[in-house]
């Protein structure tokens, strides 16, 4: 009976290792699906004369549709103007400010005719300013060189997407930016690059 006694004993704690052994439910491998990345910011908004500062009397007007990537800061935008009082001269987006504010230049836009799609790399910080409405469209002309018409950008209503037609696209060529005579300071971008 003696003898007997080591063997159960062995059993036992053989018994109590293989259990130990076992992974927890918790830990147990079960494939999942990665999150899906978070949907791109969208934002809007609608050029007037009306909101400039101070107002202009004019007739010209115009949409903004744009993106901004929650994971790359990559700004993705789409201008369409018409009705101006001559050519457009340039065209900044500037902030950060409210609505009825002016403010600095923050981002200069490829002077091309409408409509003009492009894409910038934002900071954090300026990515948080365009979210919070802080950003505003400024097209400039030369009988107003301090702007024709302006947007204010707002964050979309969910589920809105551009009216058809709108493509959101990245700029189409690479940027060349040359200084803008008697503004220093202002760069121009222009496409294509100029040829040296």
């Amino acid at each position: 009976m003696f003898a007997l006694r080591p063997i159960h004993a062995t059993a036992a704690l053989l018994a109590l290792g293989l259990a130990a052994c076992q992974p927890y439910p918790s830990q147990e491998y079960s494939p999942r699906t990665p999150p899906a990345p978070p949907p791109p910011i969208a934002l809007m908004g609608t050029l007037t004369g009306s909101q400039e500062v101070p107002a202009k009397p004019v007739a010209g007007a115009g949409t903004v549709y744009a993106t901004i990537d929650r994971q790359t800061n990559v700004l993705n935008y789409t201008i369409n103007y018409a009705g101006l009082t001559g050519p457009l001269q340039s065209a900044h987006f500037h902030g950060p400010a409210p609505a009825g504010v002016n403010a600095g230049v923050a981002l200069p836009i490829a002077v091309t005719f409408s409509p003009i799609s492009g894409s910038a790399q934002l900071t954090p910080a300026m990515a948080a300013d365009v979210e919070r409405g802080l950003w505003h469209l400024n097209l400039h002309t030369p009988t107003y060189p301090d702007g024709e018409i302006r947007a204010q950008l707002s964050v979309a209503p969910p589920g809105y997407a551009p009216p058809p037609g709108v493509v959101m696209m990245p700029a189409p060529q690479p940027v060349y930016v040359q200084p803008t005579p008697g503004m220093p300071g202002q760069p121009v971008l222009v496409y294509p690059p100029p040829r040296q």
